[in-house]
C-alpha cells in the first residue's frame, strides 16, 4: 500500500498535539517543534495565501498577545510564553491543515489517519496502565498523558469509530455494538483511573448518536454550541446550592466517589473573581500558575474560566467566536461521532479544563465537513514549491 505524503503530514501533526508522555520531556519539545515546523513548511508551500487568514488565526493571536503581555508585566514566565506561541501554531496547524483536506476532499482521510492514530495510542495506553498502575490527582503519567488525558483518549477513538465505520440498514446492527462496546470501554478506563468527569462524559458520548433528529440538529447550530459552553460557567453560580440537593449529593458521593467539595474545586470556584483580577482583559499567558498562587493548588477547574485566566476576556470572546465560526451547517449522520466528541468535551468543562486538542479537533472537524464549497482539484501535491501559473 503506497503512503501519501499528506498522510505523514497528518501523523506528525498528531504526534505534535498528542504527546507521547513516556520519553523525556525534553525529546518530547525537539520532536515536536520539528514535527511542526516540517507542518508549516508544507502548509506554505500548498495551502492558497488567502486560506492562511483563517478563523483560527484571531484566537492563535489572541494566545501570542496574552502571553507578551503577561511576559512583559511579569505574570508569567518566558518558557510559558514560548510554550504559548508553540500551543497557538499548534491550533493554526491544525486547523490549517483540516482546511486544505477540505480542499482537495481528503477530510475523510484526515478523520481516518487521526482514528488509527488514536487506536495505536489507545492499545499503548492500555499497556502502560497496566505497568504503571494507577495513581490518585494525575501524579502517574501514561503513554497519552495523565488520567485525565488517557481517558479523554479513549473518549475521542469511540467518536472517531463512529464517524469512520458508520453504517446504515442491515450492517448498523454490527456497527452499533461496536461502538458501544468502545463507549463501555471508554467508561472502564475512567473508572479505573478515578477519571469521575470522563466516566460522566462517556455516557454522554454513549447516548448522543441515539438522539432524536430535532435535537441532533439543534445541537448542530452555533448558538447552541456558544450558550451551551457559556451555561458551563455559569452553572457555577449555583452550583453550591445543586450539590445541596440530596440526589446530587447520592450521586457525586455515592456514585461517582466524590466528596461535596468536588476534591476541592469549590474553594477554586469561590476565589475565582480574585483568581481573575489584575488580567481580566488579556490574561495570565498560557500555562501560568496563577491558580496556584492565590489558591495554593490546581487550575480554574472549569473550560471557558481557564480561558480566561490564561487569556482574558479578548481571548474568551475571541475563542468563542472561533466556535460560533466553526458551527451552524447540517452534517451527514456518519459526522455525529464529531458533534458528540465536541459536546462531550464542553460538558466535561463544568469541572475541567477540557477545551483541548481533543475539542479543537472536533470542532476544525465539523467546519471542514461542513462547509465543501470552492474545492480545488486533488493536483499532485507540493513541498516545498509554488507553482503561480496552474495549466
Amino acid at each position: 500500500m503506497k503512503i501519501k505524503r499528506i498522510d505523514i503530514i497528518i501523523c506528525l501533526l498528531y504526534f505534535s498535539i498528542f504527546k507521547i508522555h513516556t520519553i523525556p520531556t525534553m525529546l518530547q519539545q525537539t520532536t515536536k517543534i520539528i514535527f511542526i515546523f516540517i507542518i508549516c513548511l508544507f502548509l506554505i508551500a500548498n495551502l492558497k495565501w488567502k486560506r492562511m487568514v483563517n478563523q483560527i488565526l484571531p484566537f492563535s493571536l489572541a494566545i501570542i498577545l496574552s502571553g507578551i503581555y503577561a511576559y512583559i508585566k511579569r505574570l508569567n514566565g518566558f518558557d510559558n510564553f514560548l510554550d504559548g506561541i508553540l500551543y497557538a501554531i499548534c491550533l493554526y496547524c491544525l486547523y490549517s491543515l483540516l482546511v486544505y483536506c477540505r480542499e482537495i476532499d481528503y477530510v475523510d482521510g484526515f478523520i481516518n489517519c487521526f482514528y488509527w492514530m488514536t487506536l495505536f495510542y489507545a492499545l499503548a495506553s492500555i499497556g502502560s496502565i497496566m505497568l504503571r498502575g494507577r495513581g490518585e490527582g494525575g501524579t502517574i503519567y501514561y503513554w497519552a498523558g495523565n488520567k485525565f488525558s488517557t481517558s479523554y483518549l479513549f473518549i475521542m477513538l469511540a467518536a472517531l469509530y463512529w464517524v469512520k465505520f458508520y453504517k446504515e440498514g442491515v450492517k448498523r446492527t454490527f456497527f452499533l455494538t461496536v461502538y458501544i462496546g468502545l463507549t463501555g470501554l471508554a467508561f472502564y478506563v475512567s473508572r479505573i483511573l478515578s477519571c469521575s468527569t470522563a466516566l460522566v462524559v462517556s455516557i454522554i458520548l454513549l447516548i448522543f448518536p441515539f438522539l432524536p433528529l430535532f435535537a441532533k440538529r439543534l445541537l448542530q447550530h452555533a448558538k447552541t454550541a456558544v450558550i451551551t459552553i457559556l451555561a458551563t460557567t455559569m452553572i457555577l453560580l449555583g452550583l453550591e446550592t445543586i450539590l445541596l440537593i440530596p440526589q446530587v449529593q447520592h450521586i457525586v458521593v455515592n456514585m461517582l466517589g466524590e466528596s461535596l467539595s468536588l476534591t476541592g474545586r469549590m474553594a477554586i470556584y469561590r476565589n475565582l473573581s480574585r483568581i481573575v483580577s489584575g488580567g481580566q482583559w488579556l490574561g495570565f499567558g498560557y500555562g501560568n500558575t496563577r491558580v496556584i498562587s492565590i489558591n495554593g493548588y490546581g487550575n480554574a477547574q472549569n473550560g471557558l474560566m481557564q480561558i480566561v485566566v490564561d487569556f482574558g476576556l479578548i481571548g474568551c470572546i475571541v475563542f468563542l467566536w472561533t466556535v460560533y465560526k466553526c458551527f451552524g451547517e447540517e452534517t451527514h449522520e456518519k459526522y455525529q461521532g464529531l458533534y458528540a466528541l465536541a459536546y462531550a468535551m464542553i460538558a466535561a468543562a463544568i469541572v475541567e479544563v477540557s477545551f483541548n486538542f481533543e475539542f479543537f479537533f472536533a470542532i476544525f472537524a465539523i467546519y471542514a465537513v461542513s462547509h465543501q464549497k470552492d474545492k480545488i482539484p486533488n493536483n499532485r501535491i507540493r513541498f516545498l514549491r509554488r507553482k503561480l501559473v496552474l495549466k
